[in-house]
């Protein structure tokens, strides 16, 4: 009876923790988009399930939800598959492959604001380093774009600088499960005479796709949850062409000082985040047993 007791005792800084950093502000959060509210002096009134109501109709949510979920595919897609691009490039054991695979995953460990306004850099129209390039490649209809003010690309222009930034975590993952993958399967794919390409699609990704699995299931979380990038590069612009959930809700409950409306985007990025975070525990039950 003694020792359960002392077990609890264990347990309570982590029931503390999780209570005031997860549960009271979900809790709170919930509380508000009942209300409207705007700040922290101001008066708190209950407006019921208006704020959910203003959601469903509000144009701005549903184009932010559409630029959520195109950088989504388009993140998730081209960090795995750079990601995987390299990682079996390394696995080759090429000269000198250690300092590469730290040299791919240190852009990781970078700020996204510090990259965020470096490569504000490189996509200026006039003395970016990127215009520079395809002018002296040839490709002058390409020269000069306005890469982050206009909204036909400006989304893009963020999603290619995050794959860049990015692709350095899911190669490593990809390297240590190759690296867990017998080396006398290869031989023998060898001595039957397969080719390079019938290892990997038929070897190599069928032995790692529960790590690939993990691997697409986070990067859909990371990709709902992205804020800073946008915001630094772009601020959501022009007009709402890069608006994302969480910019608009910034913008919403800082710039508007609305939070009870804020909390309401709050609660439906909560649902849509979901599913994937369930799929993502079951993967994560599943590679443990």
């Amino acid at each position: 009876m003694k020792r359960s007791r002392l077990a609890y005792l264990f347990v309570l800084p982590s029931i503390f923790f999780i209570s005031a950093f997860i549960l009271y502000p979900l809790a709170f959060t919930v509380y508000l988009s009942f209300l409207d509210w705007n700040g922290l002096f101001g008066p708190r009134t209950f407006v019921g399930l208006r704020n959910f109501e203003r959601l469903a109709t509000d144009s701005n949510v549903l184009t932010a939800l559409i630029n959520n979920v195109t950088y989504m595919v388009l993140g998730t897609i081209g960090t795995v598959v750079l990601g995987l691009i390299i990682a079996t490039l390394l696995d080759s054991k090429i000269r000198g492959w250690a300092l590469f695979r730290n040299t791919f995953y240190f852009s990781v460990l970078l700020p996204s604001v510090v990259t965020g306004i470096l490569f504000i850099s490189l996509y200026n129209p006039q003395l970016g380093l990127i215009d520079s390039l395809l002018g002296l490649l040839g490709f002058k209809s390409l020269s000069h774009l306005a890469w982050l003010a206009d909204p036909k690309i400006a989304l893009f222009a963020v999603i290619l600088k995050d794959v860049w930034q990015y692709s350095g975590f899911p190669m490593l993952l990809f390297i240590a499960a190759f690296a867990n993958i017998p080396d006398e399967i290869y031989e023998a794919a060898r001595v039957e005479g397969a080719s390079g390409l019938q290892i990997f699609f038929r070897i190599r990704l069928p032995l790692i796709r529960q790590v690939l699995a993990t691997v697409v299931t986070l990067q859909i979380l990371f990709s709902f949850k992205v804020f800073d990038s946008l915001w630094v590069m772009t601020h959501g612009g022009p007009g709402h062409a890069s608006e994302v959930l969480s910019t608009y809700l910034f913008k919403v409950a800082f710039s508007q000082q609305d939070f009870g409306y804020g909390s309401a985007i709050g609660i439906f990025m909560a649902i849509v985040i979901f599913p994937a975070s369930l799929l993502y525990i079951r993967l994560w039950r599943l590679e443990g047993e």
